[in-house]
């Protein structure tokens, strides 16, 4: 099962309260999509949300995540992310058992009433990337509040792993490659979270989220933030309830 934080399980639950009843429920296997009806016609809106996820510079609040590829959508819902909805196109079809049988291990889950194909030449025109693999996702983002980097994450057991969580702040990094491998990095090492100030490129961004390997998805990570936070940063480096800081510029 995927590690759940505390912050998220109290989220999914609201969520789950006004999610809409899928005839399906969660889905577990391809085969049931040789019933889906194939999307065929470029003004479709599913598509046109697509195109714009995966080809823009980020999510705006309230707007999902685009995840594009299957080690990357694999990622996400094994992350325990919600899947607002799921494309595959006739090639990325045969990527599809795996992703699901993640699914089926997690505690969100994709509806088959989520889940739609199209052709691979309809794909490729909503794709964000040269050599469309035929799997992408929206995923609904979570709502990290500023003290979840702080106390960092829970293990699979809910207790936090320490009491002086480090927290990587980028400031000023405009290449969405540069702000994905920083975050990598930052999970590699161990960090607690990550925080971008404004004029960072955002770590969700298809391109930074393709560079930091699925790390974004994971990691405690706030967007967009104020000068204050850094000052506030440096204020409570070394403090016993805040723990280290590292800035990247």
């Amino acid at each position: 099962m995927a590690q759940q934080f505390p912050s998220d399980k109290r989220a999914l639950g609201e969520r789950e309260t006004s999610r809409p009843a899928s005839s399906g429920g969660a889905a577990t296997s391809a085969a049931g999509l040789t019933q889906t009806d194939l999307i065929s016609s470029r003004d479709n809106k599913w598509l046109k949300k697509f195109r714009a996820a995966l080809r823009g510079a980020g999510p705006q609040p309230g707007e999902p995540i685009a995840a594009e590829g299957p080690k990357l959508v694999e990622e996400g819902v094994r992350a325990g992310l919600e899947t607002e909805a799921l494309l595959v196109s006739e090639t990325g079809e045969r990527q599809l058992e795996r992703i699901l049988r993640a699914a089926s291990e997690s505690e969100s889950g994709i509806p088959r009433s989520r889940i739609f194909k199209t052709t691979d030449k309809l794909f490729e025109g909503v794709a964000g990337t040269e050599t469309p693999q035929g799997v992408a996702a929206l995923f609904l983002a979570r709502e990290w509040s500023f003290e979840d980097p702080l106390r960092g994450r829970a293990d699979p057991d809910g207790a936090y792993r320490s009491d002086a969580p480090l927290v990587i702040v980028m400031a000023g990094v405009q290449d969405p490659g540069n702000v994905g491998t920083i975050v990598r990095s930052a999970e590699a090492f161990g960090a607690s979270g990550v925080v971008a100030t404004r004029g960072t490129a955002d770590p969700w961004s298809p391109k930074a989220l393709r560079a930091s390997a699925g790390s974004a998805l994971r990691l405690p990570l706030l967007r967009g933030m104020g000068g204050a936070c850094s000052a506030g940063a440096n204020a409570h480096s070394g403090s016993a309830d805040f723990g280290g800081w590292s800035k990247a510029a």
